[in-house]
């Protein structure tokens, strides 16, 4: 991504003053760290000339972290970025699908990348990859992590998408054995040494919402994400539909920060029926999903990915990360109700 292209996409953001107080730019995709320290001094700068004063500023990186060095822990310190590690457990979990080109796993740099941030007291959360192996070894996972001094836990199961086209997790045994691997893992958790285990934090949270308070799904509200490419080209929803194809002739972006305004996208016809099959599909699971008060809809993303339309219910991503999370979560919000009542 040029410069040109990072000042071109804030400059989208801040004129369209839809932005709150808060607000990130995460770099994602790919192997963020690849594109230089150089880059990222530059591009902070270029970020700093567009903020305005009703904006608090931050960034975010998603590293595999083979490149951490102390000179980006530096760097990391000085803007206050938040850093997440892609880090699949210990070496045996971690190697069989984290690999270099030449096929050698990736590990061993990872976790020195990660002892680094560590040592250096960078804000730092973990993020493993869920297969059908590492379900059956929460033990081994909880221990990693402790080991290792990480208090930051984020889950995500091997989906269906993009390039991915099928799942270890496709079997219909896999939303029981994801309950299990939660119920054990919090079970170790018991003293909280991992402060924050993000599917069950942010599940319990929601569980605990007022009843009237409808959850906020960014995944389905148009301009909650915004989604850019390299060459500026953008769009809303699921960052995976960036680089996913509607159809053989077309593809789900909806403008360029170069040339199209927000303003001028969200009126598009491209977006207003992106929009109103999405919307489709939300109607569909508030009326037949008990989990819609929790969820809000789903993420179009799989649901396109696994069905091709954006018009359904039922994904894998949503039998494990909302319906099985909930139902473990749920226990954990009455044995915690229970714990209250007792003198």
């Amino acid at each position: 991504m040029s410069l040109d292209t990072v000042a071109a996409a804030f400059k989208r953001v801040v004129e369209s003053g839809w932005h709150g107080r808060e607000l990130t730019v995460a770099w994602h995709a790919g192997e963020p760290l690849a594109a230089g320290i150089t880059f990222y001094r530059e591009a902070t700068r270029v970020l700093n000339r567009g903020v305005t004063a009703d904006i608090d500023l931050r960034q975010g990186f998603q590293t595999n972290a083979t490149l951490v060095s102390p000179e980006w822990c530096e760097f990391f310190r000085s803007v206050g970025a938040e850093v997440g590690v892609s880090i699949d457990g210990p070496k045996s979990l971690h190697d069989r699908n984290r690999v270099f080109r030449n096929g050698s796993g990736t590990f061993d740099k990872t976790i020195a990348g990660l002892r680094l941030l560590r040592d250096a007291r960078i804000p730092l959360q973990v993020l493993t990859v869920l297969t059908l192996d590492s379900l059956q070894r929460p033990e081994e996972l909880y221990d990693f992590y402790v080991s290792e001094g990480v208090d930051r836990v984020a889950f995500n199961i091997e989906e269906i998408e993009g390039a991915n086209t099928s799942s270890s997790l496709s079997g219909p045994a896999a939303a029981e054995l994801y309950e299990e691997f939660l119920s054990r893992f919090a079970t170790l958790n018991g003293n909280g040494q991992i402060k924050y285990v993000r599917e069950l934090d942010d599940m319990v949270c929601r569980i605990n919402a007022p009843p009237d308070a409808r959850i906020a799904n960014q995944l389905v509200e148009p301009f909650a994400i915004i989604n850019v490419k390299h060459d500026g080209d953008f769009s809303t929803f699921c960052p995976e539909l960036l680089d996913a194809a509607a159809s053989r002739d077309s593809d789900f972006v909806i403008g360029n920060v170069h040339t199209t305004t927000f303003r001028e996208a969200r009126s598009s016809l491209a977006l207003l029926n992106l929009h109103q099959s999405i919307q489709s599909g939300v109607a569909k699971c508030e009326a037949e999903c008990e989990y819609f008060s929790v969820c809000g809809g789903g993420a179009p993303a799989n649901k396109w990915f696994e069905t091709g339309r954006f018009e359904t219910t039922e994904t894998l991503q949503c039998r494990l990360n909302i319906k099985a999370v909930a139902n473990i979560a749920l226990g954990m919000v009455e044995r915690l109700e229970a714990t209250k009542c007792c003198p």
